[in-house]
């Protein structure tokens, strides 16, 4: 799957890693199934890393699809969560950016960073949950 879930339920806190190009298609279902697995707290904090993809072909229309469907799941939610993403690629930044636009009825705190220490320390996490081998750079994907 070109999106890895890790759930870290001691840091009540889920990884979202994008890995390559993803498809629309796939990108909804892998969220989909995310939400659908039961080890999923809706009051969980997210770190979406999109480090190692290609964000580039995602559409407007998807990007205000999945705010609908997430504005949807938070809304649920006991507690406000936190969601972090590290998109260091101007093209992958600019999207997530967007995304943000489009989801500002979420009942969340979401915040786009360039790099994973700044997410990191925002979301009070340890290093060691993501794979820091890849450092944040905005060369392109291989």
């Amino acid at each position: 799957m070109p999106i890895k879930f890790q759930f870290w339920p001691e840091f009540n806190t889920v990884v979202c890693e994008h890995i390559g190009t993803i498809a629309d298609e796939e990108f909804l279902a892998s969220y989909e199934s995310l939400y659908a697995d039961n080890r999923f707290i809706p009051s969980m904090n997210h770190l979406i890393d999109l480090r190692r993809t290609d964000s580039a072909q995602r559409t407007q229309q998807t990007l205000r699809s999945f705010a609908v469907s997430m504005n949807e799941r938070f809304r649920r939610a006991p507690v406000k969560p936190k969601i972090a993403v590290i998109a260091p690629k101007d093209a992958s930044f600019g999207l997530a950016r967007m995304y943000g636009a489009y989801s500002d009825e979420i009942e969340a705190d979401f915040v786009v960073f360039r790099s994973s220490d700044e997410a990191l320390a925002w979301l009070e996490l340890p290093g060691k949950i993501i794979d820091n081998t890849e450092k944040d750079s905005a060369s392109p994907v291989e």
